[in-house]
């Protein structure tokens, strides 16, 4: 099964999304809420549009059979007796939603089969099989508040052209290296390729350990990926490429250079997370990637912005035409670059340059990180090759140019080699 985003499915149905959201909310199209999410199926959608939909007094939505107005449900019981035999005490199961048949034999067909793997599950402790889809929908409702679900739920819908129909104990280490394969043919690089199969992975362990739902996760081997750079400007290059920006954009530059803010905080912050007699910002832990709260000390350079900024609106700090910002990452930014002569730069390596300034005029690691909101020193470490002054003094210990106490130097050296 395929699914689809609002837009997507409003382009299916022809109707505009607003349109669809109304209806969606009222129980009259099959959709299901993701947090603030609607999430489609198109071929619940292909039902809905030939009409074998109905919506009942629950909200819930049934399968109809074509020709007829029965509601093919599947519903069975779980004799509850210890020996598994007919037993007077039994416990009623129902499943109400799309059995996807097409006429009533096929959805007896698919009740004796349910019937069946919950006999299994009851008196054999045979797990019931799960499909990938039904994973999908849970994961989604109980990490709605992940931050990156988002992004997850970009990678689910390149997979279900690969994983639609699978149950969750069928997905091999040959099903997920034909994933690897086909996603690396698709021009991917290895870094893309990785975080699709984590992804996978990530739902597979969740249904293994949260769920119960397998008994083991295929092993899959990563593909290499190289090691992070760490791309950063000098003084003089900032100054060009700030000069190149539009006004508001080089606002928001000069206070990231400032902060070390991510781009999120700076194009979010509120005048509420502001002290200027204070000196100092804050950012609260639901809007921090490490989810802890982050105090920001103002430098003059980031006073003289926020000053600047003062009187252009009552709620957000940087604005453009009276209007908030919700990335910096804009056309104008990347022609700006060009103009400045800056190839290989994002935005985010303005944080990089913040880090790197600060290394190479002695901020000690520790204070660096608690200045950038790292969760732990790991993260600061790709900095520290940018500063050796404190390991100057030990590099002299090997220096053969003079060493008084040996009474020899490298001139003397050499020419005894030539002796």
């Amino acid at each position: 099964m395929v699914s689809f985003d609002l837009i997507e499915a409003a382009a299916f149905l022809k109707i505009h999304c607003e349109s669809l959201r109304r209806l969606a909310a009222n129980g009259e199209v099959p959709a299901r809420k993701v947090g603030k999410r609607w999430v489609f199926i198109r071929e619940h959608l292909a039902d809905y549009v030939s009409g074998r939909y109905i919506r009942s007094r629950e909200h819930s939505l049934r399968l109809v059979v074509d020709n007829t107005h029965e509601v093919n449900k599947c519903q069975y019981t779980n004799e509850a007796s210890s020996t598994g035999l007919n037993s007077t005490r039994q416990t009623e199961k129902q499943y109400n939603g799309s059995a996807g048949t097409k006429n009533k034999q096929e959805a007896q067909e698919l009740h004796d089969k349910l019937k069946h793997e919950a006999w299994q599950a009851k008196n054999l402790g045979v797990k019931p099989k799960h499909s990938w889809q039904e994973a999908i929908v849970r994961y989604c409702q109980e990490y709605e508040d992940k931050k990156s679900l988002e992004t997850d739920m970009y990678h689910f819908r390149w997979l279900d052209q690969h994983l639609a129909g699978f149950m969750l104990c069928d997905i091999t280490r040959l099903t997920l290296d034909d994933i690897k394969s086909k996603k690396k043919a698709g021009g991917a690089t290895n870094s893309t390729v990785n975080r699709v199969l984590a992804t996978v992975k990530k739902v597979l362990n969740v249904a293994r350990v949260e769920w119960g739902w397998i008994d083991s996760v295929p092993p899959v081997k990563m593909l290499a990926e190289p090691a992070g750079r760490i791309r950063w400007l000098k003084h003089d290059e900032a100054v060009v490429l700030i000069e190149q920006l539009p006004v508001h954009l080089a606002e928001i530059a000069r206070f990231t250079l400032a902060t070390g803010l991510r781009e999120r905080n700076v194009t979010g912050l509120k005048w509420e997370q502001v002290d200027l007699q204070r000196r100092c910002a804050w950012i609260h832990p639901d809007q921090a990637k490490g989810k802890k709260a982050i105090s920001v000390p103002l430098n003059d350079d980031a006073l003289a912005v926020l000053r600047r900024q003062r009187g252009k609106h009552a709620e957000n700090v940087f604005t453009y035409e009276g209007n908030p910002i919700h990335t910096a990452n804009t056309k104008a930014w990347r022609k700006a670059l060009i103009r400045a002569g800056i190839s290989d730069f994002r935005w985010h390596d303005l944080r990089h340059t913040w880090a790197s300034w600060h290394v190479q005029n002695g901020t000690p690691l520790n204070e660096l990180k608690e200045l950038g909101g790292w969760a732990d020193l790991s993260m600061v470490m790709r900095y520290a090759h940018l500063s050796s002054d404190h390991l100057y003094g030990y590099a002299k210990n090997t220096s053969m140019v003079e060493n008084s106490a040996n009474g020899y130097n490298l001139a003397t050296l050499t020419k005894f080699r030539k002796l």
